[in-house]
């Protein structure tokens, strides 16, 4: 009897081989970055305290990868705290990153940066209008309404004495999309030049999905 030839095994198309893994990859993508989200360390990633010397920046550029932000650092001054988003961060006001000016015959300042989610039903004039400064703080101005990176954009001074210094307390509010982000600036009242060096760093700012 003949005896049947052994036929070799199909040998898979490269094309399917491709898509399928391309149709992986998109699977794997999104569930990577879901156990990375949940399941890295949050909270504060640095801050300085009592013996422990001020960042020097290791670049004039900002970025916060939760929220998308970033802009440029104000000159000379130093990086004392920044933080990661927790998973359950949904609705709650989060100091982003905070940097300290110390140089010498200065007097201090201080610039923070908060993102939280844009309240309903309210413009962004209203929010930062709403947005308590700080205790003790007064309105030194009215809310003006502005636009910054092409976003909406509001801003509004207090004033108090910080630090035993007769201060000021810019408060700026950026709207984006569904957040506002508030760069809320504190220095001494007589050092003018300050606030040219917040507005830069307000003004550079740019958003990434």
């Amino acid at each position: 009897m003949p005896t049947a030839t052994p036929q070799a095994p199909k040998t898979a198309d490269p094309r399917q081989q491709r898509i399928l893994l391309a149709v992986a990859l998109v699977l794997l993508v999104p569930s990577l970055y879901f156990i990375w989200r949940h399941f890295r360390t949050h909270g504060v990633e640095y801050e300085t305290v009592a013996g422990r010397p001020l960042l020097k920046n290791e670049s004039n550029r900002f970025h916060d990868q939760d929220s998308g932000i970033r802009f440029r650092a104000p000159t000379n001054w130093s990086l004392q705290l920044r933080t990661t988003e927790a998973p359950d961060a949904e609705g709650k006001e989060r100091l982003i990153v905070k940097y300290k000016r110390l140089l010498p015959k200065q007097g201090l300042g201080w610039l923070r940066v908060y993102v939280t989610d844009r309240p309903k039903n309210k413009s962004i004039v209203e929010a930062v209008a709403e947005r308590d400064p700080g205790a003790g703080f007064k309105p030194l101005t009215k809310v003006e309404s502005r636009t910054i990176a092409g976003v909406p954009a509001a801003s509004i001074s207090h004033s108090n004495v910080y630090h035993n210094a007769i201060s000021v307390r810019d408060v700026i509010g950026l709207e984006y999309k569904d957040r506002i982000f508030f760069f809320v600036a504190t220095y001494p009242a007589a050092d003018k030049g300050v606030r040219d060096e917040i507005n830069q760093s307000v003004n550079s700012v740019v958003f990434s999905d």
